[in-house]
């Protein structure tokens, strides 16, 4: 197996990050990332779906077994809230830091599409 597949096979596989491949085979991160989107798919495995799945079954995305519709919308309702609340906090840190500190703190635009 060649070095270029060997290391897609590795980057899709996702056990190891970019960096430390890079690392592992003496290779720029920029190749690694490269071979991995032109070698991973046309010979690599993708990754299991469970592997994908799994963080967001812990994140509580999901509907939880034997959960109603009802307590299952006041989960995401409950969610949904404490990430409303974590925005605004964050918010208020950056702006009292560039008001009595004079930080200016870069922020990133949020940019629709559209249709």
């Amino acid at each position: 197996m060649g070095l270029r597949l060997r290391v897609a096979k590795e980057y899709v596989q996702g056990d190891q990050s970019g960096y430390q491949l890079a690392r592992k085979y003496n290779v720029s991160k920029a190749s690694v990332t490269r071979w991995g989107r032109e070698y991973g798919k046309r010979y690599c495995e993708s990754p299991p779906l469970n592997r994908i799945l799994e963080p967001m079954k812990e994140q509580g995305k999901f509907r939880r077994e034997g959960e109603d519709t009802a307590a299952y919308i006041r989960r995401l309702e409950r969610s949904l809230e404490e990430a409303q609340d974590k925005a605004y906090l964050l918010r208020r840190v950056i702006e009292l830091s560039e008001e009595e500190l004079g930080i200016e703190l870069p922020k990133k635009s949020i940019t629709t599409s559209k249709k």
